[in-house]
């Protein structure tokens, strides 16, 4: 029935609803029995009116429901507020008549008070129950209702909840297996009798600790005892849980089971029942070893065996695992473990496991301690620099691959043996792959430096080195030096002069000191002559032939070349000054060598040398006598009416510090000669150890009467019987026949034989040959003080006269020294220039002799 302009609907029968202002109440199991109703048996409905006021405070008495003991007592209370209760009614679904207490103004009962003593106020009316049953009267486990103000009932215990507590509860523990082992604990709590059917619930404490209720769902079995005419219903109810050992864990569990009748609240009714026994669940005991040597905390090497091993079986049996995190990871307890250059330090831990799953061991945290051999890298940003670059910084990258050290290593940097930075720890490469360290090295100096890495692992102490060679080109500081007769010359100075004299023989050595490495190509040019060495030094010989007078004045160079590109000061100059002998030139007016007597010529000469010459001296061959001298460089002399003893070898001489050079010029003066009748004497014989003089003669015996003996040369040497002018015979010319038109020349040979048949030659000095003697040259005048006419050898016309005079008497013997002055006129005498030294015994090989015939 839906009404929106009624107050109050209320329909009775089975379940009806009321709709009061939208808002839905149930009112559930609504008296249907036909003896509670006053009209017939059938279907109908009674509909009341009421205010909204009055039906809400029948509405404001609240139902009033509780759990009681069989056997117990408990009290039920209808609120009347809103109304003066003159009559009120209490009644069951259970009971025979429905209603159990009727209550007015004058008091309360009814077929059951004595069961359900009843009070009644103003306010309210209490229905206590002596002693909750099932059975007697009727089966007070039902729904209890009033009736205030006769205005119908209300619900005050939709169900009276009865107990009955469970008697002789008890729980036992059976352990249950699986391939032999415990797999699970199943707890049961049973109970004799109890009503209603039994709930249970679990709790375990883990050595001796908080109790922890069991989450598990419990399994049930309920067996019925069958109500009698005096007793209810009751059950037998039994429970089990089962908790597998992993939820139970390691440990000693003890449980404790409630068993309770299943009612609200029905576990605070009871106490708990402990088990019958408790079960003790262990992991195995497990250890770890490790085989590969260690050293503060580390591995030595780059790999390692680790065992874990269990030392007891556990309950249930399990065994000891290696795990990596929440991975399993070795064989059979044993790990092999290798170094990660991503995870330096792999943590492990030894395990034991078993159905009761997995209980942390010991802690392994595996780092390795190791560096491989030739693994160390050593790179620079140069390997050559000059030090005249403004940038003379090389920087060098020490590195070494984190698969190849670990942990990481102290790096440590040397120059040429000596340590020069560190240790000192390296830094991460940009790609995290490496260790390295840098280093920087700039020198003053140049030279090739070796440059050692050493990197060193702390942990082992051992260590790997890497080297690499930087070159630090460095221009020597000087220029060239050129070293000449122990003197040294460098750079370009108008004062580098090298004196020297002309033919000297020597080495000029030109060397560049210092710098790195070595100046090359070093080069020393002076003149034709031009040198190139391989390295920092150059070397040229002067010798006659090429330090020349051509020379003075020469500039010459030394040069060289250095890698660094900047020796910029790298030339020597020195200029030659070349001293030498004068050169002298000797001329005469006529260019005839030929004169007549009382002809006339001048001589001129000059000289010129380094220094310049200090004087020119004009003299004549064979004569000490000084016919002009100057103290200047040029001469000239004037030979006026030429006599035949003007005949002769005139020389100019030019003499400075480097010393004396000479020409000759010969002239001849047509006069008649004559010839000595007598051979002059042969000097002796020269040894090897005396000094040849201009005149000397050798009589070699054994020349054959026929051989004309060839001129004597380097390329010819003399013959045996050989006559020879042992100094001044001329090696290129055969002498030439005397004659009045040819006079003799210098150091003339020639042979004496057949004078009577050739007319015109003045050369026999047989005893036979009748032809006048010819003067070779005039003698000096005789004077007080000039009494000297020469030794034996030489024959002249000493007598005063004409040349070509016959002699007053013969040829004489060789007069002596003393008593030529007293040899009448026109004798001939030793007059001059010959050696007095040797035999003067008078030898005629017939006619085969030989004179000199110019120098006597």
């Amino acid at each position: 029935l839906l009404a929106d302009t009624v107050d109050n609907v209320v329909g009775i029968f089975n379940a009806t609803a009321v709709l009061l202002d939208s808002s839905l109440i149930g009112l559930a199991d609504l008296q249907r029995s036909t003896e509670d109703l006053p009209w017939s048996t059938g279907l109908f409905m009674t509909c009341f009116w009421r205010s909204r006021e009055e039906t809400a405070s029948l509405l404001s008495a609240k139902p009033t429901c509780g759990l009681v003991e069989e056997g117990h007592s408990t009290a039920l209370t209808c609120e009347t507020t809103g109304c003066s209760a003159s009559t009120l009614t209490w009644r069951t679904l259970e009971s025979r008549s429905s209603v159990v207490v009727t209550c007015r103004s004058n008091g309360c009962g009814g077929l059951f008070d004595s069961y359900f003593p009843t009070t009644m106020s103003s306010t309210r009316s209490t229905l206590t129950i002596s002693s909750v049953s099932r059975v007697t009267p009727f089966n007070m486990e039902t729904k209890w209702s009033c009736s205030p103000c006769s205005r119908g009932y209300r619900t005050v215990c939709d169900k009276l909840q009865v107990y009955a507590k469970p008697q002789n509860p008890s729980c036992t523990l059976s352990e249950n297996t699986g391939s032999g082992d415990i797999t699970s604990v199943t707890v049961t709590c049973s109970t004799s009798k109890v009503y209603p059917q039994a709930k249970c619930s679990f709790f375990k404490e883990t050595n001796g600790g908080n109790s922890v209720k069991v989450n598990n769902g419990p399994v049930y079995t309920h067996t019925p005892i069958p109500a009698t005419a005096t007793t209810p219903v009751y059950y037998r109810s039994q429970c089990s849980v089962n908790v597998s050992v992993q939820e139970l864990g390691e440990g000693t569990h003890s449980f404790l089971g409630y068993i309770y009748p299943g009612v609200t609240r029905g576990k605070n009714l009871v106490n708990g029942s402990p088990a019958d026994k408790d079960v003790t669940l262990s992991f195995p005991q497990v250890s770890q070893t490790c085989l590969t040597n260690m050293g503060q905390g580390y591995f030595i090497g780059k790999s390692a065996r680790c065992t874990c091993r269990a030392t007891s079986d556990g309950y249930p049996r399990g065994s000891a695992q290696w795990y990596k995190g929440d991975q399993t990871v070795g064989t059979n307890g044993d790990l092999d473990i290798t170094y990660n250059k991503n995870n330096p330090e792999q943590v492990y831990t030894c395990e034991a496991k078993s159905t009761l799953g997995r209980k942390p061991g010991s802690l392994l945290r595996a780092k390795f301690a190791f560096i491989v051999p030739d693994s160390v890298q050593i790179a620079s940003s140069s390997s050559k620099v000059n030090l005249c670059d403004n940038n003379n910084q090389v920087q060098m990258t020490c590195e070494i691959s984190r698969d190849h050290v670990s942990p990481a290593p102290t790096f440590s940097f040397s120059v040429d043996g000596p340590r020069s930075q560190g240790p000192q720890p390296g830094t991460d490469s940009s790609d995290g792959n490496y260790y390295q360290s840098r280093f920087s090295l700039s020198p003053d100096v140049g030279g090739q430096y070796q440059v050692t890495c050493r990197v060193t692992n702390s942990v082992t102490n051992t260590w790997q080195i890497k080297s690499t060679q930087i070159t630090f080109n460095k221009a020597p500081p000087g220029p060239p030096q050129v070293t000449v007769t122990g003197q040294t010359y460098r750079g370009i100075s108008p004062s580098n002069i090298v004196t020297l004299a002309e033919g000297y023989i020597g080495d000029v050595t030109c060397r560049v000191e210092g710098g790195y490495p070595g100046a090359h190509s070093t080069q020393l040019k002076c003149g034709q002559l031009e040198n190139t060495g391989d390295g920092n030094t150059a070397t040229v010989r002067f010798t006659t032939v090429t330090l020349t007078r051509d020379l003075n004045g020469t500039v010459c160079t030394c040069t060289s070349q250095h890698d660094s590109g900047c020796y910029n000061n790298r030339e020597t100059r020195y200029t030659l000054k070349i001293l030498y002998a004068p050169e002298v030139t000797f001329t005469k007016s006529s260019p005839r060598t030929e004169f007549n007597k009382g002809d006339n010529f001048d001589f001129t000469c000059s000289a010129q040398g380094n220094p310049d010459p200090t004087s020119v001296i004009l003299t004549r061959e064979r004569n000490d006598d000084i016919i002009k001298s100057v103290q200047s460089a040029h001469l000239t002399h004037a030979l006026d009416s030429l006599e035949c003893l003007d005949t002769g070898v005139y020389i100019c001489s030019g003499q400075n510090s480097q010393g004396t050079t000479s020409k000759e010029i010969s002239i001849s003066v047509n006069c008649t000669y004559m010839v000595p009748v007598e051979r002059p004497d042969i000097v002796n014989t020269l040894r090897t150890t005396e000094t040849s003089r201009p005149g000397h003669y050798e009589d070699i015996d054994g020349v054959h009467n026929t051989t004309h003996a060839p001129l004597v040369s380097t390329s010819s040497p003399p013959l045996l019987r050989q006559d020879q002018n042992i100094t001044e015979t001329s090696a290129d010319t055969h002498t030439t026949l005397v004659s009045a038109s040819q006079p003799p020349g210098n150091a003339q040979y020639e042979t004496i034989s057949d004078m009577v048949q050739q007319s015109g030659l003045y050369n026999s000095t047989s005893s036979q040959d009748v032809e006048p003697p010819n003067i070779y040259r005039r003698p000096k005048p005789e004077t007080s003080s000039n009494t000297d006419h020469g030794v034996s050898g030489t024959y002249n016309n000493y007598a005063p006269g004409d040349h070509g005079e016959t002699p007053d008497t013969g040829p004489r013997s060789k007069p002596t020294e003393t008593t030529v002055t007293s040899l009448p006129a026109k004798n001939y005498v030793n007059v001059e220039l010959t050696s007095v030294a040797g035999n003067t015994s008078n030898r005629k090989p017939h006619q085969q002799a030989y004179e000199n015939v110019d120098m006597s």
